[in-house]
């Protein structure tokens, strides 16, 4: 063997150990390899410590996967989170137990933290851990309801309320007119329930549903305002109540116009001159364009004539007249009334009715009178007055299908427009002014 190495320890004998085993390295190099009690109390413990760090660090590893595991159980029971593998669990793009979608996480040995427990492929939530709930007893009651949430599902399927959205068939009515109010409610599709419509406090019914709405028809609101709202309530949601929306009911009749106000009449008529049977004559600006022409034509005919023209006037306001020429009852009742009417009304839905029910008590007042009603012009020119010639032409309808004596001026328009210079009243015109006059007094002479 070669001699010792530089480096090398010397081969002396220590005064009561063994003798050194030499042992021949590769490089042909001997080293002393000790044996006996003194070299290995003179060596370090270092395996040992290491294998016993090994041991307990597995067995803590053990134990936190062990608890884990537990708690996952524990919360897959009570509901908290659903078991994975089937609908509802936690995996990218589902949705988490809140609602909301895609706050899941893949781990992956790239993006796995260190030290996580969660192996490559599973899925772990988002942002900062949570600690794990702790494990019930296995003598603790099965878990009950899961708290209140902002999840609609964990108040018994309870969402939000829904929206209700109210309408009316007319905002404006005439006493004893029906309306249909229809509530529509919110939800795709519309959350099922009940819908009551109420007058402020007062119910108004409970309305029939619909496809996709519900609908409640009333005729019974008195004159005045209304603030109408539904009210729904249904298994699905809490109960919601739509916003306001005002209907405003005309009673049959107005005042007229007071003293000292544009529009005021003196409450009077004027006597019934000539000789004959009587006839009367009530209307508007209408009828004082005609009133001399009329006069004399009627005299002429045979009969003594009494005209009231109101300048402006609708039927709602014509009640004092209509009273005083009902006590005189005449033999021939003429009302040339509607126009202004049909102003304040083109366009409604159901326009004619307020004027259908207050000419029908007109009529009512003179049961001994043959009654005659006038037609209205639906001729006014220019595309501007479409609606209102439609309105016009509702109430010449009614006129002509519920009352036997028509005095059918819109007809005669019909043949001569040149016969309305503005294209409402005859005025300007005294072929116009003639034609109207020779058209009622036709009618009386029709009642005779």
């Amino acid at each position: 063997m070669g001699g010792r190495g530089q480096g090398d320890e010397p081969l002396a004998r220590p005064a009561g150990g063994p003798v050194p085993d030499l042992t021949e390295t590769a490089d042909g190099e001997s080293r002393a390899r000790r044996t006996g009690p003194s070299a290995r109390s003179g060596s370090p413990r270092r395996p040992v410590v290491g294998v016993v760090v090994l041991v307990v660090a597995l067995l803590v590893v053990g134990f936190v996967a062990i608890q884990r595991s537990r708690g996952s159980l524990d919360a897959v029971a009570s509901g908290a989170v659903a078991p994975s593998g089937r609908p509802g669990t936690s995996g990218p793009g589902a949705a988490t137990d809140g609602g909301d979608p895609g706050t899941t996480v893949t781990a992956d040995a790239a993006t796995r933290p260190s030290g996580s427990l969660v192996e490559a492929g599973t899925t772990a939530p988002a942002g900062p851990a949570v600690a794990s709930p702790a494990p019930v007893p296995s003598s603790s009651p099965a878990a009950g309801p899961r708290p209140p949430s902002d999840d609609p599902g964990a108040l018994g399927g309870a969402g939000p309320a829904p929206v209700v959205v109210v309408e009316a068939s007319s905002d404006h009515l005439v006493i004893g007119q029906p309306v249909e109010l229809t509530a529509t409610v919110g939800g795709t599709p519309p959350a099922a329930g009940t819908v009551t419509f109420a007058d402020g406090t007062s119910e108004l019914g409970v309305a029939t549903p619909q496809a996709f709405s519900y609908v409640l028809s009333v005729a019974t609101l008195e004159a005045g305002p209304h603030t109408i709202v539904a009210h729904w309530s249904g298994a699905a949601a809490p109960p919601s109540v739509s916003a306001p929306i005002t209907v405003r009911v005309d009673p049959l009749w107005f005042p007229p116009p007071a003293p000292g106000t544009q529009g005021y009449r003196p409450a009077t008529i004027p006597p019934f001159s000539g000789s004959g049977p009587s006839v009367a004559l009530l209307g508007d600006s209408i009828t004082s364009a005609i009133a001399g022409t009329f006069a004399g034509a009627t005299n002429e005919a045979g009969f003594a004539v009494s005209i009231t023209g109101l300048d402006g006037y609708a039927l709602a306001a014509t009640k004092t007249w209509v009273d005083l020429y009902a006590a005189q009852a005449p033999h021939v009742m003429i009302v040339n009334l509607g126009t202004n009417d049909v102003s304040a009304r083109a366009g409604r839905a159901d326009a004619d009715f307020g004027f259908r029910r207050r000419l029908a008590a007109v009529a009512a007042a003179f049961p001994r009178s043959c009654f005659v009603v006038t037609t209205i012009t639906t001729h006014r020119p220019g595309a501007g007055w479409a609606e209102w010639n439609a309105t016009a032409a509702s109430f010449n309808a009614h006129l002509r299908a519920s009352y036997p004596h028509v005095a059918d001026w819109d007809a005669v328009v019909a043949a001569h427009p040149e016969y309305l210079p503005d294209g409402i009243h005859p005025v300007g015109s005294a072929a116009g002014v003639a034609a109207l006059a020779a058209t009622q007094v036709a009618a009386a002479r029709a009642c005779a």
